[in-house]
């Protein structure tokens, strides 16, 4: 029997799958609808409230509110910022102990700007908790700053806090 004129490879439909980044109903995996991007910010000395200015970090706001990861970065986006990206991974140390000081449990968790493994600069995520990632990147896509400034990837659909970050 010959396949119908619009049937595609199975690659081909998991590659759009994953490229669209939707719900898949045979796997029933959230993926966020955002496109992997860096928003433009303006460069200067803009680090006003909500945002604070941490030292060897950067100008960030802690979201009090959890939320699932897409829409923790809508919330960064709408406060003129994106999810924290670390330019140097000897920054998520100095982030977890800001966090820590702000009230942070050592169990808790806080989006991140990162997707499939790899920050949205586009740098590979090299800091990662004992034993992550413990997943395929295509199920727990959507990552997490975890105790000690270690990462971790999560379920994108998780409400967690987020990390906003404004670069100046």
């Amino acid at each position: 029997m010959d396949a119908p004129l619009n049937a595609q490879p199975r690659a081909r439909i998991w590659a759009r799958h994953i490229s669209s980044q939707t719900l898949s109903p045979r796997r029933s995996i959230y993926m966020p609808t955002a496109p992997i991007q860096v928003l433009t910010r303006p460069n200067g000395p803009n680090c006003s409230s909500p945002f604070e200015k941490v030292d060897g970090v950067g100008c960030i706001h802690i979201d009090k509110n959890p939320r699932q990861w897409q829409k923790g970065r809508e919330f960064c986006r709408g406060e003129e910022g994106d999810l924290y990206v670390a330019e140097d991974p000897a920054q998520l140390p100095l982030l977890w102990n800001h966090l820590s000081t702000q009230g942070a449990v050592p169990s808790s968790l806080h989006w991140v700007g990162a997707l499939l493994t790899k920050w949205f600069n586009g740098r590979p995520i090299s800091l990662w908790k004992t034993n992550e990632p413990d997943a395929p990147a295509s199920s727990q896509p959507c990552h997490a700053i975890h105790i000690q400034g270690k990462i971790s990837n999560e379920y994108c659909s998780m409400s967690l806090y987020s990390i906003c970050e404004r670069r100046m």
